[in-house]
């Protein structure tokens, strides 16, 4: 048999077709953020934007619409938004209409308190609950001076479709993701500290609860971030977190956040081991001497005392509760102020 020829065709029952995939459209998109999470700001901070820089490249994109469930031309839809050929898309590239409301609202914002924080303490939140509804959040609205549609602009603020509230949190999370990060305002490490009391009590009170919920004794960049947006700290965190780390470790500790505030426990924990050599043992012993399991003022004065501890006694007990109310401390409470200290002795 004479050998085939090299230009001899495959035979076409072998020849495999991939099927064309459907075409989204940008409107088709919109929908499925939608009926997914009950708006496009909601689907576009939650699932699209994750890292809330404000920009999704291209593969990021494509990853994230599969993740979701989407299928089709993905990487077509990318391009139909991608319209000026940069290479990422924005919250403005999705939804022009969503962008400009949300802007128009955060501008406001900014122009009358500064920062979320403020104005979710003084406009929003004035009952306290931590949670505002419609009704609410229409007050609010017109105390920032924004006169946008109030329904619309709750509607698009909540992350999910079913909730009838915000929270402080959530519209932390919606500025990182309409405010560019040089539009950002500046927060120095003390606007970043008086931000702490004013939620916690006291600056230790913040980072045991808020911060380093982890008891790691310490903090990465994205935590960082991500945690002071949550707790409804608008500005330049990125950049705050830059003026924290002096020594570019790439993390922070309590000892960067307050330095003062470091050196006072660590003075207290070293009475302690000095004395009685743990926690443990230096609680029933100095304490709780009443047996109680929760120990005032006056006794941890008096503790304070018998361990030889001669710093400000008040503001560590202030410093060691876990929230700014309370009027009693823990051995919890002494056990989580230690980890920060203990963690980082080489500092």
């Amino acid at each position: 048999a004479s050998p085939v020829s090299p230009t001899t065709p495959r035979s076409p029952s072998r020849v495999k077709c991939s099927p064309e995939l459907p075409v989204i459209s940008v409107e088709e998109f919109r929908r499925t953020l939608k009926r997914l999470y009950g708006s496009v700001h909601a689907g576009w901070v939650k699932y699209l934007d994750v890292t809330e820089v404000g920009r999704v490249p291209k593969g990021e994109f494509v990853n994230r619409a599969r993740s979701i469930g989407v299928t089709g031309q993905v990487a077509a839809l990318f391009a139909e938004l991608d319209v000026d050929k940069k290479g990422f898309i924005t919250l403005q590239d999705l939804d022009p209409e969503v962008s400009k409301i949300t802007k128009q609202f955060f501008s406001c914002v900014q122009e009358t308190y500064g920062t979320i924080e403020e104005a979710w303490r003084k406009a929003f939140d004035v009952t306290k609950r931590k949670v505002v509804g419609k009704k609410e959040f229409a007050k609010g609205r017109e105390a920032i001076g924004f006169e946008g549609n109030s329904e619309k602009l709750f509607s698009l603020l909540k992350p999910e479709a079913g909730r009838t509230f915000l929270e402080l949190s959530d519209l932390g999370r919606h500025a990182a993701a309409t405010v560019k990060a040089p539009e950002l305002p500046t927060i120095t490490p003390e606007d970043f500290r008086k931000m702490l009391k004013r939620q916690c009590g006291e600056v230790e009170a913040a980072w045991r609860q808020s911060l380093d919920p982890t008891e790691v004794g310490r903090v990465r960049r994205g935590e960082f971030n991500d945690r002071t947006r949550a707790m409804g700290i608008t500005g330049n965190v990125a950049a705050l977190f830059t003026d924290l780390d002096v020594d570019r470790k790439g993390f922070i500790t309590l000892q960067d956040v307050d330095p003062e505030v470091k050196w006072i426990t660590k003075q207290f924990f070293k009475c302690i081991q000095e004395t009685h050599g743990t926690i443990e043992e230096a609680w029933p012993k100095a304490f709780q001497v009443t047996k109680k399991t929760q120990v005032g003022k006056l006794e941890f004065a008096e503790g304070c005392e018998a361990i030889g501890f001669e710093g400000d006694v008040e503001k560590v007990f202030e410093l060691f509760k876990l929230e700014a109310d309370r009027t009693f401390l823990e051995l919890s409470d002494l056990r989580q102020a230690a980890v920060s200290v203990k963690a980082h002795e080489k500092d």
